[in-house]
């Protein structure tokens, strides 16, 4: 099964707050975008947003420049109804993050709660990396979170990639955008 079809499948068939991974507000998010953006005009991204509440907290705290990625059309429906008129605020692209071909220099801040260490294989992580390099402004900040055993991810039905974020950010040569900062406990890494 494609990563589309299974997080189609998964928003179709539960409820936001029965799965695993799921709270009410993204708080160490909120707080790593809000510690990264110099301002509410800064231009975010969220990779593999989900039903994810992130976009309501930024959208009412008046972030004006909110982009949201992911694979499933299915979890965007539900957040776009949800969120009500205030969806045509931020901008929506159904893709995969290793596929889509994302504006250059685009975001001041880059944010992914959930894709990373979905992505197993080394050509999708370095896709991955390279829709970062090309994606970000100089200057910006990625935050990008990781699983660790016994995590909430735990009982996810694809692979994982359990890496420290440590490892991780020196393994996939991300240390190029980022200080190596791991915040604990919360397994961000922050410029």
């Amino acid at each position: 099964m494609d990563a589309k079809t299974h997080w189609d499948k998964v928003y179709t068939t539960k409820e936001p707050e029965t799965v695993s991974w799921y709270l009410a507000h993204l708080e160490t998010s909120l707080a790593l975008v809000e510690r990264a953006a110099h301002s509410r005009s800064a231009s975010i991204i969220d990779i593999g947003a989900g039903e994810s509440t992130l976009v309501d907290d930024l959208l009412s705290r008046g972030y004006e420049h909110i982009t949201v990625l992911d694979v499933s059309r299915t979890a965007f429906d539900v957040t776009k109804k949800r969120l009500g008129p205030l969806a045509e605020q931020a901008k929506w692209i159904v893709a995969d993050v290793t596929q889509v071909e994302l504006e250059p220099s685009a975001y001041d801040v880059w944010h992914d709660r959930a894709v990373f260490h979905f992505l197993t294989s080394i050509e999708q992580r370095a896709a991955y990396v390279r829709n970062v390099a090309k994606a970000v402004k100089t200057g910006g900040h990625v935050i990008v979170s990781t699983t660790t055993p016994n995590s909430v991810w735990d009982n996810a039905t694809i692979p994982l990639l359990l890496l420290p974020c440590r490892v991780e950010c020196r393994h996939l040569n991300l240390h190029v955008f980022l200080q190596r900062q791991c915040l604990s406990p919360s397994r961000h890494c922050i410029r």
